[in-house]
């Protein structure tokens, strides 16, 4: 028996049948694979689409997460169909706004288990520049040589003759967590709109049966049976709507669960067992928060942020005394960068001082001038060092972590250029070198310190962030989670421990 058509909705996700996929496309003219890599660029040159149609994900380059089929030449609405291996049909009309000449229709996108899922797309560019500029694609597309029917993805649509810049593979060094992590993001705002979407037009259409049905005279009673049949197909509707929202749920919640075990300590909520034996290697990330939604508090979506920046992070407002997240971050920091740099306080305040600094830190006892002078020397050295390819002196190793707390007890001064120099060169050169840097400061300050501080900013408290995919609002609840006393030893014998 042959499964019902689903019609999808734009932004629409659903998981397809393992294997190959039939894709025709009526509507535009030309049809094209983007093999696209981690780093959102494309890999290689855009495929033609097998005139056949069939598409295999599992034929995608190792380094792919998402294999966009792109129609170019349109003219109006482009209608895909997608067939899996077990028959199950999927039905999406593309209507890009007038004057698109190339149309993002569906993608195939990777999940961290290593399957594939299907998305509707339907977004409109004005020519093939704007899909070039998008994913990084050489300028020109040459028309296809006769085309390979399921030719692997991702392969030249050039002639043999025509030379192709090489492009070098995205790092691999970790897993892109990240992505993963953004990924799910993107498909719970695009399910819930969806959802949203089809209620809302849902009750349009059983308004305007209810009102077509009023012009009936004989209908104007609470029992007539059309007005049950009406409010019948908008439950129906509705219900339909509510279980597809679930199952998508669940599966969201389900891989957010596996990427959970799969990351490393920092990355981790502070009760996972991975924070049983901290990484003896640097971790690129940690985790920041997460992000939830009254309507659905079962999914929580850790947000990570790159370790160190350059410039730092100027985390903002802080307040003495309530530096939970700031504190839950330098413990994620300290056990995340290169064991046995510790970390540096910077304040003139000795009570400050005293609150932060551990047996970790090392410069206890140094005001903030004395410690930016040192920092900056070993900054100077590791830059002459890695210029002339030497190793750094051991006694020039740089913390793991350098926390300047700036409560108004000491502000640079800019007529001294020294100063501001070394706070700069600290902040700019010392992430190269695998330091992180935080400024806290308890209110906006960069009115009063002008170009002192170039931390990019980070403001560590509850907020509501809209998504930039739909523009739904998130609450976002920084990490402000205590470890356990042991793991909290464990990182600081960590930060201690000479690697």
């Amino acid at each position: 028996m042959t499964a019902p058509v689903r019609v999808l909705q734009p932004g629409e996700n659903v998981a397809p049948a393992r294997g190959r996929c039939t894709v025709p496309v009526l509507g535009a003219p030309d049809r094209r694979v983007v093999a696209v890599g981690a780093d959102d660029r494309s890999i290689g040159k855009p495929s033609p689409l097998d005139p056949s149609g069939v598409l295999d994900p599992a034929a995608a380059p190792p380094t792919a997460v998402r294999l966009v089929v792109v129609g170019i030449g349109v003219t109006g609405p482009i209608a895909v169909e997608v067939l899996d291996t077990e028959g199950q049909q999927y039905a999406f009309t593309a209507v890009p706004p007038a004057g698109s000449a190339v149309a993002l229709l569906v993608e195939f996108y990777r999940r961290p288990d290593g399957s594939w899922k299907l998305r509707a797309l339907g977004e409109g560019l004005a020519d093939l520049a704007a899909l070039h500029q998008i994913f990084g694609i050489p300028s020109t597309i040459p028309a296809p040589a006769t085309p390979t029917i399921n030719a692997p993805l991702g392969a030249p649509s050039h002639p043999p003759d025509t030379a192709v810049p090489a492009k070098a593979p995205a790092p691999q060094q970790q897993r892109d967590w990240s992505r993963i992590s953004s990924g799910v993001w993107e498909d719970a705002s695009r399910s819930a709109s969806t959802h949203a979407e089809a209620s809302r037009h849902a009750g349009l259409n059983r308004d305007a049966e209810l009102e077509r049905l009023m012009g009936d005279p004989t209908a104007r009673t609470a029992d007539d049976p059309r007005r049950r049949q009406i409010e019948s197909r908008h439950d129906d509707i509705l219900e339909r709507a509510d279980q597809r929202r679930l199952a998508e749920l669940d599966e969201l919640i389900a891989e957010l669960a596996e990427l959970e075990v799969a990351v490393p300590a920092p990355l981790a909520r502070w009760t996972s067992a991975a924070w049983e034996r901290l990484p003896d290697h640097v971790s690129a990330m940690v985790r920041m928060g997460e992000l939830t939604r009254s309507d659905s508090s079962s999914l929580r979506i850790p947000m990570y942020r790159a370790r160190s920046v350059p410039g730092g992070y100027l985390v903002m407002p802080w307040t003495a005394g309530d530096d939970g997240p700031a504190r839950s971050l330098v413990r994620r920091l300290l056990a995340a960068g290169p064991a046995g740099r510790g970390l540096w306080v910077l304040s003139d305040d000795a009570s400050v001082q005293q609150l932060w600094s551990t047996s970790a830190a090392g410069n206890a006892g140094r005001g903030i001038d004395a410690s930016l002078t040192e920092l900056a020397h070993r900054v100077d050295l590791a830059d002459m060092a890695a210029e002339a390819g030497a190793p750094l002196p051991a006694d020039a190793a740089l913390p793991s972590v350098v926390l300047m707390v700036l409560d108004g007890t000491w502000v640079p001064d800019g007529e001294v250029a020294d100063t501001v120099g070394q706070l700069r060169r600290v902040a700019i050169l010392g992430p190269r070198y695998g330091m992180s840097v935080l400024f806290l400061a308890p209110d906006d300050l960069r009115n009063s310190f002008g170009d002192g501080v170039p931390g990019s900013l980070l403001p560590l408290v509850p907020a509501r962030i809209d998504d930039p995919w739909v523009g739904l609002a998130w609450d976002f609840a920084p990490d402000d989670g205590t470890p356990a006393d042991e793991v909290a030893s464990a990182i600081e014998l960590r930060a201690q421990r000479r690697s």
